[in-house]
């Protein structure tokens, strides 16, 4: 057998576009795993794939009382009042933001 395959040739890579159902569908994805993280107690970060760092994030996110629960890329601007990108998150585990992520998802995306 001299197969060589990578596997590549196998993967879509069909660009679906900002708001489209499938672009809903992956950032819906994210907010259930953040809540099932945030369920289990711990704090959590999520990045999008091309994120990379240079040094460790973690001291930036030290940021004591309600600015530092959520910790995000602010994507605003003058179509959204507020818009937090959701391929940069901290969360802190609170009781608030349990409430806030499970009213975020829902809200029917689409």
């Amino acid at each position: 057998n001299n197969n060589n395959s990578s596997g590549f040739e196998i993967i879509d890579t069909t660009f679906y576009g900002w708001g489209s159902v499938q672009h809903k569908f992956l950032i819906n994805s994210k907010l259930y795993a953040l809540r099932d993280v945030l369920e289990c107690g711990a704090d959590a970060f999520i990045t999008d794939t091309d994120i990379g760092f240079n040094k460790d994030p973690r001291p930036f996110f030290e940021i004591s009382g309600p600015k530092g629960d959520i910790i995000a890329q602010n994507d605003t601007n003058k179509n959204y009042e507020l818009s937090l990108n959701s391929g940069f998150m901290y969360w802190k585990t609170t009781d608030q933001n349990l409430d806030l992520i499970h009213d975020i998802i829902t809200v029917p995306p689409f």
